[in-house]
């Protein structure tokens, strides 16, 4: 670093020898000293200075060409006339004919660089206009149960206005089918028609079949009918045809298992009769115990048998029908019936004359014998069941048998009250066995048509 000590100003430049202001001879200066110090600070102020002239000058540049342009454009925009041309727009437009008859009032769609839709006048014609040019189109006619003869018109990169005349003829469709039995045709068969159109025909010798000339879209059903016979399917429907269809039918015979229903010879009225197998079906007798299931499907498997009574009936199985069964039932077999009986008593004292009462599926009452004993005989099996004994001066309560599947024994032994009883009470020395006691008075058991049984 070298100083000029006449204006104290200082350079980096080692090499320099004089001073640029006023050319006095510079002197160096070294380092690590004050003139080191304040001469290297007003160097890097001059250097920072120096630098913000610099970027200064370019930011007026920057703006002054920026200002230029801008005046620039806005001279030539004044100057120069813009010319815009409009694009080239064409028209497609036709004429729709259906029956060789101008058709109005037929849907046309335009479809591509635009969507659009439009209606033919009475006279059949139709016009898309202002539609750009090089730009794809295509227009179709909708009419129901019309087919069109081209079924659209397509143009591609539209370059002029173009033409599409359409012509249409009304469509038909049929429906045709076979009927068959085990893979053989069967002739004469009814088949009927339903819907838009209602027809009938019979089946020909190869169990072939056809209706014709329907028209497109229509809703129908076609349906074989058959006395005694089953097919599959039972119909074909058709929602709406837009095709030919085919519709076959294979039969197979319905046959009935009756019969009648008897006990000991007389006709058994509202029995539950049930068949099992193919089929699944209850029914009840009439008053002349007859009874019938029909419309079975032939070769199926079938069980028949009376329910819901307390007679008993062997199941007749059909293992493959084949034609009309006979089933009768005879319930030739003795009700399943047992007794309810007992002894009313004070230890091993017997109580004569206590009034029994039974209650349930069976009503009845009776009065205990002289040494105490009661019988309710001939009670249907599986039935529900109570027994109480009354009397004066006698604590005791009733006795429920839920289910009757055995012959039961119903005691009533109670202590009496400390005062007299009218009830007669035997004097005795051992308790009564069975080859002793004598037989009761049998009581009369209401709504029962069985014979008594003995009292074991």
């Amino acid at each position: 670093m070298r100083i000029c000590f006449t204006c104290s100003a200082y350079y980096a430049d080692d090499s320099a020898p004089f001073c640029l202001v006023d050319g006095t001879p510079l002197v160096g200066v070294e380092p690590d000293n004050d003139k080191w110090r304040e001469g290297s600070r007003r160097i890097k102020e001059k250097e920072t200075a120096l630098k913000k002239r610099k970027r200064a000058r370019s930011w007026r540049l920057v703006l002054l060409s920026a200002l230029t342009v801008f005046l620039a454009t806005v001279v030539l925009s004044r100057s120069v006339e813009v010319v815009k041309v409009a694009p080239a727009l064409f028209t497609i437009s036709g004429q729709v004919k259906a029956d060789n008859k101008f058709a109005g009032g037929i849907k046309i769609t335009l479809e591509g660089e635009q969507t659009r839709l439009t209606v033919t006048d009475p006279d059949g014609h139709y016009a898309f206009s202002e539609l750009k040019a090089d730009r794809n189109y295509t227009v179709t006619p909708d009419l129901l149960k019309t087919s069109f003869d081209p079924p659209n018109r397509s143009f591609v990169k539209l370059a002029k206005s173009e033409t599409a005349d359409f012509s249409g003829k009304a469509r038909f469709y049929k429906v045709v089918g076979r009927v068959t039995q085990a893979d053989m045709p069967l002739a004469g068969i009814t088949i009927k028609l339903a819907g838009s159109t209602n027809a009938s025909t019979l089946t020909r010798a190869d169990g072939s079949y056809d209706f014709t000339d329907l028209p497109a879209e229509g809703r129908y059903t076609v349906m074989p009918v058959a006395v005694k016979t089953k097919f599959t399917p039972p119909s074909f429907p058709v929602e709406s045809l837009t095709h030919d269809e085919l519709a076959d039918f294979s039969s197979l015979p319905l046959y009935k298992i009756s019969g009648r229903v008897l006990s000991a010879g007389v006709p058994l009225s509202d029995i539950s009769v049930t068949v099992t197998g193919t089929v699944k079906r209850s029914i009840r007798t009439n008053t002349h115990g007859d009874y019938a299931f029909t419309d079975l499907p032939a070769d199926g498997s079938y069980t028949v048998v009376p329910t819901g009574t307390d007679l008993t009936f062997a199941p007749r199985p059909f293992p493959k029908l084949s034609h009309d069964e006979k089933a009768d039932f005879s319930a030739d077999a003795v009700r399943e019936v047992y007794q309810i009986s007992g002894r009313v008593g004070h230890g091993p004292i017997p109580l004569s004359g206590v009034i029994v009462t039974l209650s349930g599926d069976r009503t009845g009452r009776c009065a205990t014998d002289p040494e105490g004993f009661y019988v309710f005989p001939g009670l249907p099996a599986r039935g529900t069941y109570t027994v109480t004994a009354s009397g004066p001066q006698v604590n005791f309560g009733p006795r429920l048998i839920p289910k009757l599947l055995k012959n039961e024994s119903v005691n009533f032994l109670f202590p009496l009250k400390a005062v007299q009883t009218p009830f007669h009470m035997a004097e005795q020395t051992s308790t009564p066995t069975k080859s002793s006691r004598p037989e009761p008075v049998r009581p009369r058991i209401e709504n029962s048509n069985s014979p008594p049984k003995p009292r074991p």
